[in-house]
């Protein structure tokens, strides 16, 4: 599983979702509580443009550490050759995505 590493002394944290090439895609954000047992959503919706949709995860910083972030993203036809960041290529009429990452607290030298 992926890893996001952040400053648990800094700001909030937020889930940046982009579909590139216009093509419609639906989405669903969760953040997993540090025993791994329950989720909490964080964003659902759909997009059809490739302006970035923000949100902001709802735990604070200091107690990220552990949680795990999960993402579902169903693209409509996507274009060929295009890329998701944590999946790779795209292929297909319609492609789910589903994605891990935990996040780590950095630490201070």
């Amino acid at each position: 599983m992926r890893t996001v590493t952040f400053d648990p002394h800094g700001g909030p944290l937020a889930v940046e979702l982009v579909v590139g090439g216009g093509k419609p895609g639906a989405y669903r954000v969760f953040l997993w509580n540090a025993e791994h047992t329950k989720q909490r959503g964080v964003a659902a919706g759909i997009t059809i443009d490739a302006t970035p949709s923000r949100f902001a995860v709802p735990v604070a910083a200091a107690r990220a550490a552990g949680r795990v972030l999960e993402w579902n993203v169903v693209v409509d036809k996507p274009l060929r050759g295009g890329r998701l960041r944590y999946q790779g290529e795209l292929d297909g009429m319609e492609v789910a995505l589903v994605g891990l990452v935990t996040f780590v607290a950095k630490t201070v030298k």
